[in-house]
Formats: structure tokens, sequence, C-alpha cells
């Protein structure tokens, strides 16, 4: 029991850390890829919204990132 929480705690940390680096890097580069990657860390982690606004800013950056524009797709069939 005591390892099943700490294996948690350490999947916590890792994605805090993860999502971290991925704003960091947004703030920074302002770069497409980030964007990207960030949107889908986001829909995995079941928030779509954020998930959504990622893409969308991938999109603006550059319209022609054709992998955002079908992620972008699959979330607004997530939210029905």
């Amino acid at each position: 029991m005591k390892l099943e929480k700490m294996n948690r705690l350490f999947v916590i940390i890792i994605t805090i850390v993860g999502m971290g680096y991925l704003l960091s890097a947004c703030d920074s580069k302002n770069d497409a890829k980030t964007h990207y990657n960030l949107g889908l860390l986001y829909g995995r982690q079941g928030k779509l919204e954020d998930a959504i606004a990622e893409l969308q800013q991938v999109i603006q950056i550059d319209p022609n990132y054709a992998p955002a524009h079908y992620n972008l797709g699959l979330l607004y069939g997530r939210q029905g």
C-alpha cells in the first residue's frame, strides 16, 4: 500500500515538473510544437478546455500544422 502511494506521488511530481517545463518553454519561445505538446498533455489529463485553447494557439502560430487540426477535431468530438 505504501509503495502504491509513493508511485502515485512520483507520477504527480513528474507531471507537474513536465507541465512547468512546457509552460516556461511556451513563454520563452512561443513555439507551435510546445503548445501542441501541452495541448496533448492536457487532453490526456481530461482538461479539454485547456487542451483546446493550446491547440487553437498552435493554429494561430502555424495554420498549416495538420496534427493540431486533427487533434482539435478529436477534442471537439470528446466534448460532444
